[in-house]
């Protein structure tokens, strides 16, 4: 069991604006896909949201460390520079240290135009 797990969080529109995370072993293998949306929140609570429930998952599986990808900027800000700056943050770092897992590095994935991404 890899103790190793891929998450790849895309903010997209479709009719409304949610959140998709295919969470994957270190060898690529599927593990789950959390979907989450909601009319109330705004796009960082969306992301926010969407990655607790992903590194719930993670921990489920014994993972201890996450190498995340997204397309929305302030969440890959957020844990690539390390900010604590932002209560979102701080509260989705409590979480994943309640889950006992890390997030080990952060990558910016582009936007696709075709598929409806947002940053």
């Amino acid at each position: 069991m890899s103790k190793e797990y891929i998450i790849d969080l895309r903010l997209i529109r479709d009719g409304g604006l949610k959140a998709v995370a295919l969470i994957t072993d270190a060898e690529g293998n599927e593990i789950d896909i959390i979907t989450f949306e909601s009319l109330y929140m705004h796009k960082s609570g969306i992301c926010h949201s969407t990655l607790d429930k992903a590194a719930k998952v993670v921990a489920e599986h014994g993972g201890k460390y996450i190498s995340l990808k997204t397309n929305f900027i302030p969440l890959h800000k957020d844990f690539s520079q390390r900010r604590n700056n932002f209560p979102l943050t701080k509260i989705t770092r409590q979480r994943l240290q309640e889950y006992g897992v890390t997030i080990k590095d952060a990558e910016l994935i582009n936007n696709d135009p075709e598929t409806g991404l947002v940053l």
